[in-house]
């Protein structure tokens, strides 16, 4: 059981729910993905101590990209072309300043090592699979056994499915 109000510690993503799912249920998760399982931290167990978790948001203006360690969230707002020369970058100390009201870089601090890196590397990875996917790939699919079906509905999920499926079926 986990005891209310529990946090784990370190760097996280949305993206991990469902790799944590995928755990509890006994589930591989899709091995492409960069999510990762928060059981172990649950169970107070410690998170990889240098994870960087990505997030992005195109826009018409170019697109916002943040990396978080954990401690140090970096903000960029890049072109197309991910020149950073003409990118604008934005840092803060998410521990202390976790409403993110004192940027770092303008009091003339400078961009935590690696994270910049971190940020391009795993860009360009998620940009490759979307122009893969774009091109004709299939994503990664997961196929449940009727054991793992079975646990996934004990959740309250896959009956909405189940009947779309059934309906499908109906029609054809």
């Amino acid at each position: 059981m986990i005891a209310k109000g529990h946090r784990a510690a370190g760097a996280t993503s949305n993206m991990d729910l469902f790799t944590t799912i995928c755990e509890i249920v006994n589930i591989a998760p899709d091995p492409e993905s960069p999510s990762v399982s928060l059981w172990p931290a649950l169970c107070g167990r410690a998170m990889p101590a240098d994870r960087v978790v990505f997030s992005q948001r195109a826009r018409q203006s170019g697109h916002h990209v943040a990396a978080t360690d954990g401690v140090h969230r970096l903000h960029a707002i890049f072109d197309s072309t991910l020149d950073q020369e003409h990118a604008s970058f934005r840092q803060y100390n998410i521990m202390q300043d976790p409403l993110e009201q004192r940027e770092l870089l303008a009091e003339g601090g400078t961009i935590r090592d690696g994270l910049l890196d971190d940020m391009v590397g795993q860009w360009t990875r998620s940009r490759r699979r979307d122009a893969a996917l774009v091109h004709g790939a299939s994503p990664a699919r997961i196929v449940p056994g009727e054991k793992e079906l079975n646990r996934i509905r004990s959740l309250g999920y896959g009956a909405a499915q189940e009947a779309a499926q059934a309906g499908d079926r109906a029609s054809d």
